[in-house]
């Protein structure tokens, strides 16, 4: 009866993820070190593939992809905290912790405690009324699954556009893409 009242939340909530979420998503070479600058190009590489995934009947990612891509729950930071390689994160201390592992296979300690601290962070700055200017800025970044908003919202627009210039377009019907490239908003 527990099993099938599971089934049942799950069915009302929405879609849920299997245990293989992101196998099948071609991953670049993850870095042998600890480098932050390589984790975060990595990070960035992975969110393109990611991006230019549109397989929605896919059953180990499709409804990742479909959730982010439509905007209902997911972003694309989120399905690389589930699949795998989310970047890097702050520690307690202010170190940088490469995230390698994801909720899928499994974070480790160091990862866990990074993240939990990141979130402690965030939390914190939601709260603080002094932070509102900086909490506009995040909040209104591009957040379209397209190049050029990719491109806005990465530390490294370069390897975006790099990547997208493998066979990616963008259509340019985001207002915020359109108004960077001094477009009339339809």
């Amino acid at each position: 009866q527990l099993m099938r009242r599971g089934y049942v939340a799950a069915r009302i909530s929405g879609a849920s993820m299997g245990a293989f979420a992101g196998s099948n998503i071609d991953r670049p070479t993850p870095p042998i070190d600890d480098d932050p600058a390589s984790w975060t190009v990595y990070a960035d590489e992975l969110a393109g593939r990611i991006a230019m995934q549109n397989d929605y009947d896919d059953l180990d990612t499709g409804m990742l992809l479909l959730a982010s891509h439509s905007g209902a729950r997911a972003n694309a930071q989120q399905i690389m905290n589930i699949i795998g390689a989310g970047g890097v994160v702050k520690n307690a201390i202010g170190e940088p912790v490469p995230v390698r592992h994801g909720y899928v296979e499994g974070i480790t300690p160091n990862e866990l405690y990074a993240f939990a601290h990141q979130g402690l962070i965030n939390l914190a700055k939601s709260h603080h009324l002094n932070d509102f200017g900086l909490r506009f800025s995040e909040s209104n970044h591009p957040r379209a699954p397209r190049v050029l908003s990719r491109a806005m919202r990465s530390p490294h627009p370069g390897i975006v556009f790099a990547r997208a210039a493998a066979g990616e377009s963008d259509p340019l019907i985001d207002v915020d893409a359109r108004l960077f490239v001094d477009l009339p908003v339809l």
